[in-house]
């Protein structure tokens, strides 16, 4: 009786703790969100419909999908840090936070390339161009190219 009781427990033990990862990603509302995110999204994807905001509490971030399938992750604090429109238009009101030299990189090297994604990194930036073969680009925080 004790071993079968021993093993039940165990089982119930070993349940739970599989579905606890699962639960860590919580539906949450847009006011939940940071202000800053808030505003970040009325501020540069303000026609974009919002189907799901979830909050990762294991990784400490909100994501922020939209109806055209674009994503956006902040931090806690709700500073962005990636922001993906799949096979969208790049806001182009977005390239204003971002340095200069990127910009301007960009604009003469990849003229008729769209941008798919850019992500702030410990090191600066990493862009990627392109929908179909995607090519990443990586820059420091100044915005200069990374070989």
């Amino acid at each position: 009786m004790k071993t079968k009781l021993f093993f039940t427990s165990l089982f119930i033990i070993f349940i739970f703790m599989n579905i606890m990862p699962a639960c860590q990603n919580k539906k949450i509302g847009i006011t939940d969100l940071p202000e800053s995110s808030q505003n970040f999204i009325k501020q540069y994807f303000p026609l974009d419909s919002i189907t799901s905001i979830t909050s990762d509490s294991k990784n400490k971030k909100y994501k922020v999908e939209f109806f055209n399938r674009s994503e956006i992750s902040f931090n806690t604090k709700g500073s962005w840090e990636e922001i993906n429109v799949k096979q969208n238009p790049f806001p182009i009101a977005l390239l204003d936070i971002l340095p200069a030299n990127l910009f301007q990189h960009l604009v003469i090297t990849y003229p008729k390339k769209p941008i798919s994604a850019i992500q702030k990194t410990s090191y600066g930036y990493e862009v990627k161009i392109g929908f179909s073969p995607k090519q990443e680009i990586k820059f420091n925080l100044q915005g200069d190219v990374i070989k």
